[in-house]
């Protein structure tokens, strides 16, 4: 309906259009119910992936949220609320606003959220509900067969699920909270557990882990040296063979592109030791990319609501949302692969008091915190692995496995790297309050007050402090070439110098 009382542009949503409309699942990730999906329906707004709302055109995370009269928008990012956000069937509805917003809500350019949270009634009232994807219902991907003619539906198994349960309090023989006191409890799961297969990667094969890169000539000639040999496409140059020739450093090439058993670095074979064996013939594309995915989360939350008297009332409200997944897997084991395993905790706590001093005279005072935990970092099993015991590479700042990388090429290797990518804990600690008077007077109503709030992140990494080590074709190749253009074509190989660089060519990053 037309509003004549304020110019705002807005959209709002209520509970039952939140059960109506379609809302299985997080919009392109795989998660929990998200109530920031239904932003789509407002004119002039869009999202997309993980929180990407864009509202009349503003960037992207320039959009506020305000959850029971305060602010809980994330000071890292905003796209971080779908792990701190309310369960849906906990929200009684919300409001986004795109533009002309009124003198209470500041600092915010791409969009105001305005949630509020259900609350119980002098009836119970409950409800359960399963939203779920099941391969049986899919259709099959086309133009394959899974060996009895029949289309392949990969399997894909994804639970939403939850219930709620509200009303007033009663305690038997001690206290009657109807007209009083009201509680809504709720609860609401995601579960995905799922084997994975991404593909193809490639790992050395039985050869290379010899030091025999003979597979890795390719025949072409790239051109000639200063001292007139001809220079071989991938060709490895023995480092005991330096010398100067007109200021210039040359080697001499490894016969038949092996190296000797006894160059090979013992730290760089341990190491090799950990990685998988080839599955498929071929320099690549010869180990199948499988693992094991979890994506867990649940929100469970709880509000009371209690009337002191018709006109004084106070409403508590607390939501925690856990989140346990599994990211950056490529299919190797540990230790040495880079995945993480993310184990997120968010706390949401809401106090909010309304009373009305006088019939035209109104004042709200509400508190709040917010806390946010996210260890995005690689397991235990790899970030307190005993590098210098089991590998006997010394030289890092901190325990754990190393993050080693560059160790393939377009004629085989390591195509992954290996260790962790990230060792940080992300922290999020935010108090908020606001208080507010509203005063009627004849046709006008004046409003005023004020809102504090201290938004901070906290970024502690520990990266880098195992020990970060990068191999490239220069390290097997021959100094006399380094800075010469040739053919379309390298000599040297990214893994050769892995097997053996750890002794002298690979250094430890500071943390």
């Amino acid at each position: 309906m037309l509003q004549t009382e304020s110019a705002a542009q807005s959209t709002t949503v209520s509970r039952e259009q939140l059960n109506q409309l379609p809302l299985n699942f997080a919009i392109g990730q795989g998660a929990i119910r998200n109530p920031l999906s239904f932003a789509q329906l407002s004119p002039g707004a869009s999202i997309n992936g993980w929180n990407n709302i864009k509202v009349n055109g503003a960037p992207a995370g320039t959009f506020k949220i305000i959850f029971e009269g305060q602010d809980t928008t994330s000071a890292l990012d905003g796209r971080v609320s779908d792990e701190s956000q309310a369960s849906v069937e906990a929200v009684e509805e919300f409001t986004l606003q795109t533009s002309n917003y009124s003198a209470e809500f500041g600092q915010v350019g791409g969009g105001l959220f305005n949630f509020t949270s259900r609350s119980g009634t002098n009836q119970f009232h409950a409800s359960v509900y399963d939203y779920f994807v099941n391969e049986a219902f899919n259709a099959g991907i086309p133009f394959t067969n899974n060996g009895n003619n029949q289309l392949i539906r990969p399997r894909t198994r994804r639970h939403n699920f939850g219930g709620t349960f509200g009303g007033p309090v009663l305690i038997p023989k001690l206290y009657n909270g109807k007209n009083r006191t009201f509680f809504f409890l709720n609860y609401e799961k995601y579960l995905n557990r799922e084997g994975r297969f991404d593909g193809f990667g490639t790992v050395p094969t039985d050869a290379y882990r010899n030091g025999d890169f003979s597979a890795a000539l390719t025949g072409r000639v790239l051109g000639v040296d200063g001292i007139g040999r001809n220079i071989l496409e991938n060709s490895l140059y023995d480092p005991r063979t330096s010398r100067t020739v007109n200021g210039r450093i040359y080697r001499d090439l490894f016969p038949g592109n092996v190296i000797p058993q006894s160059l090979l670095d013992p730290v760089a074979l341990k190491i090799q030791a950990l990685v998988p064996k080839a599955i498929n013939p071929g320099l690549i594309n010869n180990f199948e990319r499988r693992y094991n995915f979890r994506k867990i989360q649940d929100i469970p939350s709880v509000k009371v609501d209690h009337n002191f008297t018709p006109l004084t009332k106070v409403s508590v409200y607390y939501g925690l949302q856990r989140t346990d997944k599994d990211n950056g897997q490529e299919g190797l084991p540990d230790p040495i692969s880079a995945r993480r395993d993310q184990i997120i905790r968010s706390h949401t706590t809401r106090i909010n008091f309304d009373t009305a001093i006088k019939p035209t005279y109104l004042v709200h005072i509400g508190i709040g915190y917010q806390r946010y935990v996210n260890p995005d970092s690689a397991p235990e099993v790899i970030t307190s692995y005993d590098a210098a015991g089991q590998l006997g590479l010394r030289g890092g700042f901190g325990s754990g496995f190393p993050r080693i990388t560059n160790l393939g090429a377009a004629q085989g290797g390591l195509g992954f790297g290996i260790g962790p990518t990230n060792r940080t804990l992300y922290l999020q600690d935010k108090p908020t309050a606001v208080a507010s008077a509203t005063w009627i007077k004849g046709n006008h109503s004046i409003k005023y007050g004020g809102e504090y709030k201290f938004d901070n992140f906290t970024n502690q990494s520990t990266g880098g402090v195992a020990g970060v080590f990068d191999f490239n074709a220069n390290q097997t190749s021959m100094p006399a070439l380094q800075g010469v253009a040739l053919a379309g074509g390298n000599v040297g190989y990214n893994y050769a110098s892995f097997l053996m660089g750890f002794a002298n060519t690979a250094s430890v990053a500071n943390p």
